[in-house]
Formats: C-alpha cells, sequence, structure tokens
C-alpha cells in the first residue's frame, strides 16, 4: 500500500469518515472507496459491484476495532 494512502487512512480515521479500503486482487492496488465519490480508472469497471457490497454492509452492520 502506498504512502500517500496510508496518511489519507489515518486522517480519515482521525477525522471519523465513512469509507472503505479496495485492493485489486490481481494488482495488488489500493484506494480509498467514499460514497458518491469516483473511483479511479482502474476500479471503475467495479463500482456497481462495490457500492452494492458497501451498501449491504451498511445494512447489516460491521465491526469496529
Amino acid at each position: 500500500m502506498k504512502l500517500q494512502t496510508l496518511k489519507s487512512i489515518i486522517e480519515k480515521k482521525k477525522n471519523k469518515s465513512e469509507f472503505a479500503i479496495i485492493t485489486n486482487l490481481k494488482t495488488g492496488e489500493s484506494e480509498i472507496f467514499e460514497k458518491d465519490k469516483p473511483l479511479s480508472k482502474e476500479m471503475e469497471i467495479y463500482s456497481n459491484q462495490i457500492s452494492e457490497f458497501f451498501k449491504s454492509k451498511k445494512k447489516w452492520g460491521y465491526r469496529k476495532f
């Protein structure tokens, strides 16, 4: 994971922003997913699947550490 991505994650955790970290398993690239914000071109083809999964997690809840 890139240093800039890690810094962004830390900032978002401090601000208690709602986000998810998504990783392309083919390339190993990670990025931050935020609702209603565009994804990179590489992840854009999966945007519908990512959004549906994100919505389903909100519906059922998730664990906070």
